[in-house]
Order: structure tokens, then C-alpha cells, then sequence
């Protein structure tokens, strides 16, 4: 949920990443020829990301395996778990520390300390930071 579905990787190291920016906002204005504003166009912006890991795993179940242990070790069941238990946790621990390392870069974020007489006062703040910069609700409100 941290990132978007607009993108297309070229080769096989490099993702690009496109999105569309906004324009600013004009005065309506009842006569002339641009009553809108003056027109621009619409660009795209295109960010470019070189992968910086290549992860992998493996297991192997044969037919003796699943029958040994009373049909247990299914590959279905067994892939399932691994990615539920190990790949996902491993991408989203990945993920967020990328994203707080480099929010940790550009600065301008509070440096007081959390504490339980605090933390609900915080937890508030954060919110309107995110509700005034746009970010949509479902990636911040729990469900």
C-alpha cells in the first residue's frame, strides 16, 4: 500500500515510476478567450529506481516428503506460509526502513520524544500532517 501500480520495469534492475502532477488553481473569468486560465500541458513525471535487492528462497517437497509426514508438507499450503510468514515480513520491514531512512534525510520532522502522557497528542499530529498533505485515508486509518 506504500506505493502505486503505475509503473514498468525496463530491463531487469530498473522500475520507472510514473505519475502525473497537478496544476495550480485560476480565476474564472466571464469574457475573453481563455476564460479557464492559460492553457498547459499536462506532463508526466517518470522517477527511475535501480533495485538493490535480489532475495530469493527455496524448499523442495517430493512425494515421499508429503507422505511421510501424513500429507502435511503440501507445496501449495507450504509456499502460502512462506510468503505469508517470511516474504511479506521481510518486504515490509525492507520497505518501511527505505521510507523512514530517507523521510529521516530530508528532515523537517519532530524530534520530541514520545512518551505515554504524550503519545495520544502525537498520534493527532500525525494524522493532521497526513490529512493536510493529501495522503489518502486508507493507508493510515486502521480498517
Amino acid at each position: 500500500m506504500a506505493t502505486n501500480n503505475e509503473y514498468k520495469f525496463t530491463g531487469e534492475k530498473t522500475v520507472n515510476i510514473y505519475s502525473i502532477p497537478t496544476v495550480p488553481m485560476n480565476d474564472y473569468t466571464r469574457s475573453g478567450s481563455n476564460r479557464y486560465g492559460t492553457p498547459t500541458d499536462l506532463t508526466r513525471n517518470v522517477q527511475s529506481c535501480t533495485v538493490s535487492r535480489d532475495r530469493s528462497f527455496t524448499f523442495i517437497i517430493d512425494k515421499g516428503d508429503k507422505l511421510q509426514s501424513e500429507m502435511v508438507s503440501d507445496a501449495g499450503k507450504s509456499l502460502s506460509r512462506q510468503i505469508r510468514e517470511v516474504c511479506v515480513p521481510e518486504y515490509d520491514t525492507y520497505v518501511f526502513a527505505k521510507l523512514a531512512a530517507a523521510a529521516t534525510a530530508k528532515g523537517n520532522y519532530a524530534t520530541t520524544a514520545i512518551t505515554k502522557s504524550n503519545a495520544y497528542e502525537m498520534f493527532l499530529q500525525g494524522e493532521e500532517f497526513l490529512g493536510n498533505h493529501n495522503v489518502p485515508k486508507h493507508y493510515w486509518v486502521a480498517a
